[in-house]
């Protein structure tokens, strides 16, 4: 990719290329927790969850496969939106999820599963250094990353859409069965009547709301 010269000494691009290859990733980024916000709202939170697994797959790709700098760094762009989009929505679909007991817990374990993605990125890094070949010692902790996003498509199938989500798009019935069976206590369907009644009261409330960016940005500014 143009790091080093034909005797393996670093060229005076290197400082130029790494530090690229961080600004575009948080390019990405800034770019695609709007995008990412807008699908959720639209079209679902799983919506989010394929839209924001097929971006980063294809990142992944490019990354992995890259047969110059700046394949790599397209590679790298799209891993940014991938990454942050879905550091926007987890929260957002757990707490809509969760029981109002549990929601607390289920909202830290996102904070707890990122800081074990950077050990276990760390660690394969580690792992594939002692790979024979060079380009395995980079290629191969980068396409692991592949088998998450793959992951989280399979797992989205099966999972139901929040239900505060399907309440906001007039689809009671809907959200109601997804709540009743994910809330029902066993011999106790009261947890879930109230969940229901609950999240239905406030979706009545959230639709009179202005929830335009322009709104948003006027009520970011009014609070500082």
């Amino acid at each position: 990719m143009g790091l080093v010269n034909a005797e393996g000494k670093v060229t005076g691009n290197l400082l130029n290329v790494a530090g690229a290859t961080s600004g575009i990733f948080q390019a990405g980024a800034a770019i695609n927790v709007i995008l990412t916000a807008i699908v959720l709202d639209r079209f679902g939170r799983k919506a989010g969850i394929y839209y924001n697994a097929v971006i980063g797959l294809f990142g992944g790709a490019l990354i992995v496969g890259s047969i110059n700098i700046s394949m790599f760094l397209a590679g790298r762009f799209f891993a940014g939106m991938s990454s942050f989009g879905f550091l926007t929505m987890t929260p957002v679909y757990t707490t809509e999820l969760s029981p109002p007991k549990q929601r607390g817990f289920f909202v830290g374990l996102n904070a707890v599963f990122i800081g074990t993605g950077y050990s276990l990125a760390a660690w394969l890094g580690v792992a594939f250094s002692y790979a024979d070949k060079p380009a395995t010692q980079w290629r191969g902790p980068l396409g692991m990353y592949l088998i998450w996003p793959s992951l989280l498509i399979i797992i989205a199938f099966f999972s139901p859409e929040s239900p505060r989500w399907l309440m906001m798009q007039g689809r009671d019935e809907e959200a109601r069965e997804v709540i009743f069976k994910l809330h029902t206590v066993k011999g106790d369907e009261g947890l879930a009547s109230w969940e229901y009644n609950e999240i239905q009261k406030q979706t009545v409330i959230d639709k009179t709301l202005e929830t335009s960016w322009v709104s948003r940005l006027r009520s970011l500014w009014e609070t500082y």
